[in-house]
């Protein structure tokens, strides 16, 4: 099921359902073999990646894996935002946008609607953020969901990462 065909026409969206990874990689990514960033040095890579592993797990047929991630991510958001809200290298609305359209668009594989539509009245438009934060943000956490992957993906997210920080004050 293409999950984007089911997105409302004029919504764009931010989150591992639109970022362009391998598919073979997701079909064969197995989550045993990483070890998430350590929330006390990296909430945010964790984050991003917690985000990413919901994509696989829905990606892979696995709904109900990835709406118990939903919930995970969702106690991890309430124990960082604060500290991210303060962080002005960071954009909190990008973040809150990769959180809320990755719980949306598992929500509609898995046909629960009710709990989309709620996420989807919620949901920023990405073409608003245009910020050099909010790209920044938006490019940093795509290089950390490719860098879940391997080495032949690593261009890729080196590629994105140069990209942040060309939007990011010094």
């Amino acid at each position: 099921m293409d999950i984007l065909k089911l997105l409302p026409e004029k919504l764009k969206i931010e989150s591992p359902f639109t970022w362009k990874f391998d598919q073979k990689q997701v079909r064969d990514f197995n989550e045993e073999d990483i070890v998430l960033a350590d929330y006390e040095e990296s909430s945010i890579t964790r984050f991003v990646e917690m985000n990413t592993f919901a994509y696989i797990r829905c990606a892979q047929g696995k709904n109900d894996g990835a709406e118990k991630l939903i919930v995970e991510i969702n106690d991890l958001w309430k124990n960082i935002y604060e500290s991210i809200s303060k962080d002005k290298d960071l954009s909190v609305d990008v973040l809150m946008h990769i959180k809320d359209t990755t719980a949306y668009c598992i929500y509609l594989s898995a046909g629960k609607k009710d709990q989309a539509k709620a996420l989807e009245i919620k949901i920023k438009n990405a073409n608003d953020f245009t910020s050099n934060i909010e790209k920044g943000t938006m490019f940093g956490s795509q290089a950390l969901a490719l860098a879940l992957f391997n080495e032949h993906i690593l261009n890729s997210a080196v590629k994105y990462a140069k990209l942040a920080v060309s939007c990011t004050p010094n």
